[in-house]
């Protein structure tokens, strides 16, 4: 008897070909993804590279040049078809909040929805959900930055939302905050099973918060992946440069699975190729490879030395600029024991896991 095929859950959010202009200046290209339910995807980049108009399109309040949007199966937008924001099911956070000052919490997160007894227990439900029980009867000036976040949630989830989205939500916070915050909230999204979209320039916050993360540079997608991939296996110049700390080093290919820096020789996993491409190099070829803080180890005894031309304490460890013995210039990240002074020389290694090579510049 043959098997019966098992149906394939529709993507909650799916983006073919989007693409959005203002007048004739484009602003996002072919833009492609789909995000299974429960799934949180970052759009990361830097100002200007479109990924807050692909959060707009995705609510509703662009329209499309081209392409297609659909949620839960379901066309919202396209070449004849612009369904209002407010029919599309999606929960929206906006960078200022957007609480109403006269209502206190419950009836922030209740606004919008009945006032029925289930309703009134969900509102509660949601309050237990993000902390801020306790807080049922305060107004939006009596909380914190934090808290008011928190409450922004759970009224954009009150009405059950296909799909949430969220712009820039932890900008108006204190830089130590952000990144604790990214993570409650993720614990959030997940418990609730929700699948979500945010927006963010910050790195530690995409890095604490999203599951997927859609690196954008002039209006395109570069590369989507975890952030362990985008760290570790970038597939261009640009998100190899935009992810993290580091720099590209001149090498040599001595061999199929190795290769000589001034700092050293890296053996690699397999054979080395370039990222950019995926073609495996040839011996004798020269490459440049990205060498990120953490590659480059404090060791006195070392015979590789290096100058130290900047420092940058940051409590439990130190961000080193060396400089080699050619002029060039990599980043070490110390244990702040290791206290060395300006223009210092310095012992150094690789430890190197994973070999990023490019073809050279010029």
């Amino acid at each position: 008897m043959p098997a019966i095929p098992v149906p394939v859950p529709a993507p909650v959010l799916s983006l073919s070909g989007l693409r959005h202009a203002y007048g004739k200046r484009p602003t996002v290209e072919g833009i492609d993804l789909a995000l299974d339910a429960g799934t949180i995807c970052c759009l990361l980049g830097p100002s200007g590279c479109g990924k807050t108009t692909v959060l707009r399109c995705i609510a509703g309040f662009e329209p499309l040049t081209a392409g297609s949007i659909q949620v839960e199966g379901r066309e919202v937008s396209g070449p004849h078809v612009h369904v209002p924001p407010e029919q599309r099911r999606i929960g929206m956070v906006f960078q200022d909040y957007a609480l109403f000052p006269h209502l206190n919490v419950e009836r922030n997160v209740g606004f919008g929805i009945g006032r029925s007894t289930t309703e009134r227990e969900r509102v509660q439900q949601l309050l237990h959900t993000v902390g801020l029980e306790s807080h049922a009867r305060s107004y939006p000036h009596e909380l914190s930055g934090g808290q008011q976040q928190r409450v922004a949630l759970a009224r954009a989830l009150a009405t059950q939302p296909h799909l949430l989205l969220l712009d820039e939500p932890f900008s108006n916070l204190d830089v130590e905050l952000r990144e604790s915050l990214a993570a409650e909230v993720r614990a959030i999204l997940k418990a609730s099973g929700t699948t979500a979209v945010f927006v963010t320039h910050d790195q530690n916050e995409a890095f604490a918060m999203a599951d997927e993360i859609a690196v954008m540079h002039q209006g395109r997608i570069q590369q989507l992946a975890s952030a362990y991939e985008l760290y570790h296996r970038p597939n261009s110049r640009f998100v190899a440069d935009f992810i993290g700390q580091g720099v590209f080093v001149d090498a040599t290919v001595v061999a199929p699975q190795r290769l000589r820096l001034e700092l050293g020789e890296v053996a690699a996993d397999e054979p080395i190729r370039l990222a950019d491409s995926d073609r495996v190099c040839a011996a004798g070829e020269r490459v440049q490879v990205l060498v990120r803080p953490d590659d480059v180890v404090h060791d006195d005894a070392s015979t590789t030395r290096a100058m130290v031309r900047h420092k940058a304490f940051r409590g439990a460890e130190i961000l080193y600029t060396l400089e080699l013995a050619s002029g060039a210039r990599v980043l070490a990240v110390v244990p702040s024991h290791h206290n060395h002074t300006l223009n210092e020389d310095m012992g150094v290694r690789l430890d190197m896991d994973h070999v990023i090579a490019f073809a050279p510049q010029g």
